[in-house]
């Protein structure tokens, strides 16, 4: 059964999707070359494209739920959504792929975050290279949110 990952509103209605499954693509050529962590302007973004890149290339995520403190959702959404300063730091890791930013269907205050990379190995030499940035931008959300929790640190299964 394939691992799916709903991203909805907070209305429970999900907005979109996003799948992993490890299946054999019936036309290589609809197949996007390799992504390294930000958008080509000539690429199709489309969802289902993004999708496929993640699909493909992620070896590794690292799941975190959040509670920003009331008032602070938008500011917390801009700072930890896929364009924000998080994954602009983690784009500069080499085997970044994506990260992605959801909210829980049945609890509104409650976000999950998903940051994938190709390997563990990737985003520990991220981590080390970049320790201090990261430092850094964890000191300036520290006042988003009320409460962070690491879920944990997951290898995907072939």
């Amino acid at each position: 059964m394939p691992l799916k990952f709903y991203f909805g509103s907070g209305g429970g209605q999900p907005n979109r999707w996003l799948e992993l499954v490890t299946k054999v693509r019936e036309n290589p050529e609809d197949t996007p070359r390799v992504w390294q962590g930000k958008a080509d302007k000539q690429e199709n973004m489309s969802t289902d494209n993004v999708m496929t890149r993640v699909e493909r290339r992620w070896g590794y995520v690292i799941a975190w739920e959040f509670r920003p403190w009331p008032g602070a959702e938008r500011r917390f959404e801009e700072a930890y959504g896929p364009e924000g300063v998080w994954a602009r730091l983690f784009r500069i890791g080499q085997g970044f792929v994506a990260t992605e930013l959801s909210r829980d269907g049945k609890d509104a205050k409650r976000y999950l975050t998903l940051d994938f990379w190709e390997s563990k190995q990737a985003y520990e030499t991220f981590r080390a290279q970049h320790s201090s940035e990261y430092g850094k931008i964890d000191a300036e959300c520290e006042n988003l949110t009320e409460s962070e929790r690491e879920i944990g640190q997951f290898e995907r299964l072939e």
